[in-house]
């Protein structure tokens, strides 16, 4: 539909393309999902499959970008909410954010950066094995 066109793909056009890169593997999961209709929870187990596929294989493009340039900050590194996407990622989010009296320098920069790198890790790690066990 419209967000193949966001990745230049038309959907009548470039069936073969689409099929190749697994980009009808979502609806055909919704159609096997939505054909169920005897057993419910059978039913909703395949629908957590489909969203459970659509998470892992989910594609993004950014609409909207707004630069690299060097700033100067008095906030913590790595205090305030962090997104890619959505809201969390703008300037103008407040929560667990901390402030310091001094800015912030390269080093302090650099060490909570591989801190949160760390345990950012160590969380993927968790929510993997987690996820082993949720989807069946």
């Amino acid at each position: 539909g419209f967000y193949l066109k966001i990745f230049g793909l038309d959907a009548k056009e470039d069936q073969e393309l689409i099929k190749s890169l697994g980009l009808d593997t979502y609806t055909q999961l919704l159609k096997e999902a939505d054909a169920e209709n005897k057993d419910v929870t059978k039913r909703y187990e395949k629908y957590a499959e489909a969203q459970a596929w659509m998470i892992d294989n989910s594609l993004v493009m950014s609409a909207m970008s707004n630069g690299g340039t060097a700033s100067v900050t008095k906030v913590t590194p790595f205090t305030r909410a962090y997104s890619l996407v959505g809201i969390k990622g703008d300037g103008n989010n407040y929560k667990y954010m901390r402030l310091q009296k001094d800015p912030v320098t390269k080093k302090q920069f650099d060490e909570a950066k591989a801190k949160w790198e760390e345990e950012s890790k160590k969380a993927i790690e968790k929510s993997q094995k987690e996820f082993e066990n949720h989807v069946k």
